[in-house]
């Protein structure tokens, strides 16, 4: 996806309108799969976003599930957002194992940390997965890490520029020829 822009463009058509309550929902049901409802301190402004609602509940789902599966219960899980400089901040800051820096620079390779002293599910790919989907995106994904006691993630999404809107539920063909590297999207007015 990455390399072809046509295919980013396409990405970028979407919005998501006043996201506060939408991650105050995808938060509070994420937490209730580790029993960590009571943990959430939430601090949300709210924004319309330039992104499609499905991929913003996978950032925010990967990002709660780490938070809580990575920190002990009772500990506070705390989630803000702001605006800055046309730019959405959404920071999510627990208290747990934390991260070295070996370890965040190698995010992207899909590895599981200290699998040997932690049971743990899955493949490793979440946090991989949130950095490819905020990059889609225009986005930035922040990781600071103090091992043992703390991490904080910032996930960094521009705005939607309302001058450009278009409305995405107006695009009636979207079809990529097997022969030709483009996509077409065509869309009514």
């Amino acid at each position: 996806i990455e390399n072809n822009p046509q295919t980013i463009q396409l990405y970028r058509l979407h919005q998501v309108d006043s996201v506060q309550e939408k991650i105050k929902a995808i938060a509070k049901e994420s937490a209730q799969k580790y029993y960590r409802q009571d943990s959430l301190v939430l601090d949300l402004q709210d924004a319309c976003l330039q992104i499609n609602e499905t991929n913003l509940t996978k950032l925010i789902e990967e990002l709660i599930d780490n938070a809580c599966k990575f920190s002990p219960e009772h500990t506070p899980i705390h989630i803000n957002s702001q605006i800055c400089d046309n730019q959405f901040i959404l920071t999510i800051k627990d208290y747990g194992r934390g991260m070295t820096h070996k370890q965040i620079a190698s995010i992207d390779m899909g590895i599981q940390f200290e699998r040997n002293y932690y049971e743990q599910q899955g493949f490793g790919l979440g946090l991989a997965i949130v950095r490819q989907i905020t990059k889609i995106y225009g986005g930035i994904l922040e990781i600071k890490s103090i091992p043992t006691q703390t991490t904080t993630v910032s996930l960094i999404i521009p705005l939607a520029d309302s001058k450009k809107k278009l409305n995405a539920n107006k695009i009636t063909h979207i079809y990529n020829w097997p022969s030709s590297p483009n996509i077409n999207i065509n869309y009514s007015l």
